[in-house]
């Protein structure tokens, strides 16, 4: 019996598929990547090591981000005040020792000095009604296939989920495909919202990536602003529905993507990262 994507996901997060090109996932593997194929970043404005990010000259407006995190825990949202900074996301005041206490806490899970590790500092995207972030677009793409859309709006109290099928269509089916976790109803919602008036060019750049990226499946995390389309991540390993502790996935919904899955593997037998099936 074919795997669905449940199955396939938990294959893939212990490290049993071969051939996933993980170093795309990675913050400062991704621009280049995105460069070499025409596709739009945020700018980078400063990457370097916590020592000498206490040393930049930050601008007004900007997003920080750690580089070793593939989460969004340590990312922060910003705009000076005068000596501090304010979180866009929250409204509460930080300063650069209390972003440097942060950041040398989470160092120590990953380093044996806690002054290691490498930090971005981004432009700032603004919605086009001036809202910061814009909304998260999440398109889940099996080589150039959409399996469908997931549009996040975290400003608000409940963080606000949209599902579109692959066509950027309404989900007019979505209650029997995706639900909330019992115990995060008070978190986040489902609700109904248009398709953005260049659905067509976001679907675009994620066939882009997706075809371009030696994988059968990946997350293609994007921004749009200005009527442009902004690449923010390329996730690998996305926890979403897999650990069901806040956003749920019928298991049909799970056979569907399994399916969609596997006929992208079809379409990379050959390819130099994804071994012929007996090689496995």
């Amino acid at each position: 019996m074919e795997m669905d994507y449940f199955q396939r996901m938990e294959r893939r997060i212990n490290r049993l598929e071969a051939g996933v090109p993980e170093e795309l996932g990675d913050k400062s593997y991704t621009r280049p990547f995105a460069d070499m194929i025409g596709v739009r970043t945020p700018k980078l404005l400063f990457q370097g090591s916590l020592v000498e990010l206490l040393e930049f000259s930050f601008p007004e407006e900007f997003v920080l981000k750690p580089r070793y995190l593939s989460t969004s825990k340590g990312v922060y949202l910003l705009r000076k005040s005068g000596r501090d900074f304010e979180s866009l996301t929250t409204g509460e005041s930080l300063t650069l020792a209390q972003l440097e206490r942060t950041y040398m806490e989470l160092a120590e899970n990953h380093f044996s000095d806690p002054r290691m590790g490498e930090y971005l500092v981004e432009e700032l995207l603004r919605d086009d009604d001036g809202t910061t972030p814009p909304v998260d677009i999440r398109a889940y793409m099996f080589q150039g296939v959409c399996g469908f859309v997931l549009v996040e709006d975290h400003m608000h109290e409940k963080a606000r989920a949209t599902y579109f099928n692959g066509d950027f269509s309404p989900m007019l089916d979505v209650a029997e495909r995706f639900g909330v976790a019992e115990r995060a109803t008070h978190l986040e919602e489902i609700i109904e919202r248009r398709a953005p008036s260049n659905a067509t060019e976001i679907l675009a750049v994620a066939n882009r990536i997706s075809i371009a990226v030696p994988s059968a499946f990946c997350r293609v995390d994007m921004y749009n602003t200005g009527g442009k389309v902004y690449l923010g991540e390329i996730t690998f390993f996305p926890g979403t529905f897999y650990y069901r502790n806040r956003k749920l996935m019928s298991r049909k919904e799970a056979e569907r993507l399994g399916e969609l899955w596997a006929a992208a593997e079809g379409r990379l037998h050959g390819s130099l990262l994804v071994p012929a099936p007996n090689q496995e």
